[in-house]
């Protein structure tokens, strides 16, 4: 089963004659692929920001999904370069005005008190995302029972072998290879809709944080080793100002199996400094929520860290700073093993934050 996946992986990567050129080439220009409504069009850059604007509206997990005014969304840039913001959702209360390559800039004076950052995996939600989302996936495009399984039995066994965090990451997300962006993206909503029917996804301690931040007019990112499909819903739901997180390339709308942007450890502390230069933000104006080791480099990127739950080396780092702490899922600090929760899938404790 695993091994059928990989090869439809290597297939979607193999492009059709003649397109192999413009396709490297897109790549060192940075993930963009060119524009194909005649050779050599290029867009002007005030149009190209245009086009990539796109306002959405933010809504409180705990109310109705009813629209709540102030909380259009704007544009959503990508870079698709390691470390640096993998997609920006930046909230219509930031004053931006045109200029230079992204097609905005900071105005001087901020609307907007500071940042937060969180992680969101254990830290907002009491689930681990990439594999509910992998499980219901593999469910709604016709697998069988046991490839779930199989798909991480091969990630442990990867492990098992000395593979590194970000081979295990690449190999978890080559399973998406073929696969329509959009076909995913709105298996993501189902799936997010699902969660929320279960009850129980939101943990209550980072929700209230997060609200509270919200409240004061702070931006708030969300920053993540989980994907677009998983995160954009939950992003929609609770108004969410940013997104940073893993990135899958896509040619003409298909998903290849290979990554433009990693999010995880160092890579989660580079995206937000990134996001704090761009917003002309202070680190010492902002704060930052995880849960796993695998977070401390963004919280020690910013002023105000808070460790989420009872994984051992955050504990002991916040009891030596004198950092906040606030409860995390019952039952799991860093305790779960389970395949679903991800840890399971590395055999020693140093490893266990690949997929965060």
């Amino acid at each position: 089963m695993v091994q059928g996946l990989l090869r439809r992986a290597d297939r979607a990567r193999r492009l059709p004659e003649g397109r192999a050129e413009s396709h490297l080439r897109a790549r060192h220009e940075g993930d963009r692929l060119p524009d194909r409504r005649h050779p050599g069009h290029r867009p002007h850059p005030a149009c190209a920001a245009r086009a990539r604007l796109r306002f959405r509206r933010g809504r409180d997990p705990a109310e109705p999904p009813e629209d709540r005014p102030g909380q259009a969304r704007g544009h959503r840039g990508a870079r698709g370069r390691r470390g640096v913001p993998a997609a920006h959702r930046v909230a219509g209360r930031r004053r931006t005005r045109r200029g230079g390559e992204g097609g905005a800039e900071p105005m001087t004076g901020r609307t907007h008190a500071g940042a937060a950052f969180f992680d969101v995996d254990e830290t907002l939600i009491a689930v681990k995302s990439m594999f509910r989302f992998l499980r219901y996936h593999l469910a709604a495009i016709g697998s069988p029972p046991a490839a779930y399984s199989e798909v991480t039995d091969e990630l442990r066994a990867l492990v098992a072998a000395g593979a590194s965090r970000e081979e295990v990451m690449r190999a978890h997300y080559r399973v998406y290879a073929g696969q329509r962006a959009a076909d995913l993206s709105a298996t993501g909503r189902e799936w997010f809709r699902h969660e929320l029917g279960a009850g129980d996804l939101f943990l209550p301690a980072g929700l209230r944080a997060f609200r509270e931040h919200d409240r004061r007019g702070d931006l708030t990112v969300l920053v993540s080793g989980s994907f677009a499909p998983c995160l954009d819903p939950l992003a929609d739901r609770l108004g969410a100002t940013a997104v940073l997180a893993t990135r899958l390339e896509t040619v003409d709308g298909v998903h290849t199996g290979e990554l433009t942007t990693l999010m995880l450890g160092q890579d989660k502390a580079d995206a937000t400094r990134a996001f704090l230069r761009e917003h002309a933000i202070a680190p010492a104006d902002c704060s930052a929520y995880g849960d796993h080791a695998s977070d401390l480099p963004m919280l020690l990127a910013v002023g105000h860290p808070v460790v989420v739950g009872e994984d051992p080396e955050l504990v002991k780092h916040a009891a030596a700073r004198g950092w906040r702490r606030l409860p995390g899922r019952e039952g799991s600090p860093a305790a779960a093993t389970t395949a679903e929760d991800g840890a399971g899938i590395s055999p020693a404790r140093p490893r266990a934050g690949w997929h965060r």
